[in-house]
């Protein structure tokens, strides 16, 4: 069955931030939608995303995680632009994901402190990828 991928790219740094709440929250607002979505997350802190999905009960039938460092290729190591890193990052999400050659219907790609509303609908009802900055 084809569904609708949300893609989220979730990089924790060592030192404290806020990282886990973005994440947090933006799990809330799509769980919150009635359509149902499959969130696909990327991560360098695979415990600390099931920490986050565990303390919320969110779905996780509805949510794969998938730790960022077991890529073949590491996009966040091999580029100088540092003001890139984060782009390079989704771009590296996107391709664990295609790997994985599981049929969607949409993609979005969004930065993890996104909120989604019912507007989202517009943009899954055409077969395409988005990135939502």
């Amino acid at each position: 069955m084809k569904s609708n991928i949300i893609i989220l790219t979730a990089i924790f740094p060592n030192k404290i931030n806020l990282v886990g709440n973005q994440l947090e929250n933006c799990i809330l607002s799509i769980e919150r939608l009635k359509q149902s979505f499959e969130i696909f997350i990327v991560t360098n802190n695979t415990k600390k995303v099931f920490r986050i999905i565990k303390k919320n009960n969110f779905k996780l039938e509805n949510i794969i995680v998938e730790n960022i460092n077991f890529s073949n290729k590491n996009y966040l190591n091999n580029h100088k632009l540092k003001d890139f890193n984060y782009t390079f990052g989704k771009i590296q999400s996107l391709n664990i994901f295609l790997q994985r050659e599981k049929k969607f219907h949409s993609i979005i790609i969004s930065d993890i402190d996104s909120i989604f509303t019912k507007k989202i609908k517009n943009l899954t009802n055409k077969k395409n990828i988005v990135l939502l900055q």
